[in-house]
Formats: C-alpha cells, sequence, structure tokens
C-alpha cells in the first residue's frame, strides 16, 4: 500500500480483505495503533483474552484509558464509514470503553473519540477531505491525541480545550516562558 507522499506506507500494514480476514486486519491496526501512541510518549498495553469490548489500555500518566480501536477502508457517500459497535452488535458505552480510535486507512489518518461523542450510533461517517454542511461532526477529533492527556498534551493546546468542554472540567493552563509557550 501507498503513503500519500507516494512512498511505502508509514506503518507499512496492507489490510485488503482479500489477503487478511476481519480478525487479523483487526490485529494489524492494534499494533499500528500501539506503534503510534508509544511514539507519543503513551505507555500502552494489551490486555489478556478477548472478553473485554476495549482492545489496547493506553497509560498516559494521570489515568489509565480503555481503547477500542477501529479502521476503515470502505469510502461510502463521499466518507470513510465504520462500525461503532462490536460483537453483539451493540453501540460501545461509557461503561464499557473511554475512547474509540479510529484510523482511515487511505488517508492515514487517526481520530481520536471520548465514548461520550459517539451518541449511541452503531455507524460513523468520517469526511478527511471536507463535507457537506454539519456532517464533518467528529472531525474535531482528527489526531485529537492531546485529548489522553500526558505527553501528547503537552503541545496541543486545542485538545486540550477540547477535552475540557467534552468533560466539563475546568482546565489548569500550564506555566508559560518568556515566548508565550507551556513550560510542562
Amino acid at each position: 500500500m501507498k503513503h500519500k507522499s507516494g512512498k511505502n506506507h508509514p506503518i507499512a500494514i496492507e489490510i485488503s480483505k482479500e489477503r487478511f480476514g476481519p480478525k487479523r486486519r483487526g490485529e494489524r491496526i492494534e499494533i499500528a495503533f500501539m506503534h503510534k501512541a508509544a511514539g507519543l510518549g503513551f505507555r500502552v498495553a494489551k490486555p489478556f483474552g478477548e472478553s473485554d469490548r476495549y482492545d489496547v489500555i493506553v497509560d498516559s500518566g494521570p489515568r489509565l484509558w480503555r481503547v477500542q480501536v477501529k479502521c476503515t477502508s470502505r469510502f461510502y457517500r463521499r466518507g470513510y464509514s465504520v462500525r461503532a459497535t462490536g460483537h453483539p452488535r451493540r453501540p460501545y458505552t461509557a461503561a464499557e470503553i473511554d475512547l474509540l480510535v479510529v484510523y482511515i486507512v487511505p488517508k492515514d489518518i487517526w481520530y481520536v473519540l471520548p465514548v461520550e461523542a459517539l451518541t449511541g450510533s452503531s455507524r460513523l461517517q468520517f469526511y478527511p477531505m471536507g463535507c457537506r454542511k454539519n456532517a464533518g461532526r467528529y472531525e474535531k477529533y482528527r489526531e485529537a491525541w492531546g485529548i489522553l492527556g500526558g505527553p501528547a498534551a503537552a503541545g496541543s493546546e486545542e485538545s486540550a480545550v477540547l477535552l475540557a468542554k467534552e468533560k466539563q472540567i475546568p482546565r489548569r493552563s500550564a506555566p508559560r516562558n518568556d515566548k508565550g509557550r507551556a513550560d510542562l
């Protein structure tokens, strides 16, 4: 698979339906997610077994996050579609996961969505190339790694503000240096 730059895809995953079944694709995207999160400075762990509705645990320092990872290559109605359900086919809840992370394979884009953003939908539609009015409700979660806090939030003021709005919690501002940047 080629990256948007024309070179081989940076994570070097190929998840074509002909070559791999859904189980193998899921395993490969979980590894890709763990690689991405670890590269951003988070600690990651894979739970033993497959009894829980989450795939990966992310340690951001202040807390542990239960993360369900999905990916899609399916282009549908000018966007990319992903199922926001597990087995059985019912939407994820806050009692089961904290975040749903979606990887759009052809565009090499990650979306980091808090479970509260799912609104009980069984299918989510993403429009990384733009869309009609009000259809891109998940674009604010594109590459929103700062939602996790910890190392990725250090340079992400936008994600910290988004998290404060989503969780409706007060946001502490980091001390600023003489150049106006946060000293962390």
